[in-house]
């Protein structure tokens, strides 16, 4: 169920949490409406509609493995799912030694520097570009917006043709 219906009032949403066409057409979960960029949030909503993105495994990626070390065996339909092998944290990571840069490091995800709403506080990790480009078309500031945070920390740009 989406979080803005058509007949929505939306006047303190900011604006690029401001629902779009494709968003007021398309059915979908709520989650998708929290993306603060509305090309994002259509390249989501239009390939989660011609079935080309699995829900659980971008969610699982959108987050890294920051939330890895916290899941349990848990019951499903299946019988149990098995508790991950090697618990693991962002944090973990980032204290893995001297020279260790976020740019090195393998694991997914979106970090978030500033207020959620505000795209320019975001910074996409490598592997996750890599691994969901297809979603990033026309979302060349979402690259900038990387950049800027990868260029405070010293490294060096993220290259990504969209």
């Amino acid at each position: 169920m989406p979080l803005f219906s058509p007949s929505s009032t939306v006047w303190e949403t900011p604006e690029s949490l401001r629902p779009t066409k494709i968003q007021l057409q398309i059915p979908h979960d709520f989650w998708v409406d929290l993306i603060p960029d509305p090309q994002l949030r259509d390249n989501v909503l239009l390939a989660l509609a011609q079935g080309t993105l699995d829900t659980v495994e971008f969610q699982g990626d959108l987050v890294g493995y920051i939330c890895k070390e916290t899941q349990k065996t848990r019951p499903s339909p299946f019988g149990s799912m098995p508790k991950p092998e090697v618990p693991f944290s962002m944090a973990a990571n980032w204290n893995a030694g001297p020279g260790c840069s976020l740019s090195e490091q393998r694991e997914l995800g979106i970090l978030v520097w500033s207020d959620p709403w505000r795209m320019e506080g975001y910074e996409v990790t490598p592997a996750f570009f890599k691994k969901w480009k297809f979603l990033f078309k026309g979302c060349q500031h979402i690259v900038e917006s990387t950049n800027r945070w990868r260029e405070r920390r010293g490294e060096e740009p993220l290259v990504v043709e969209l």
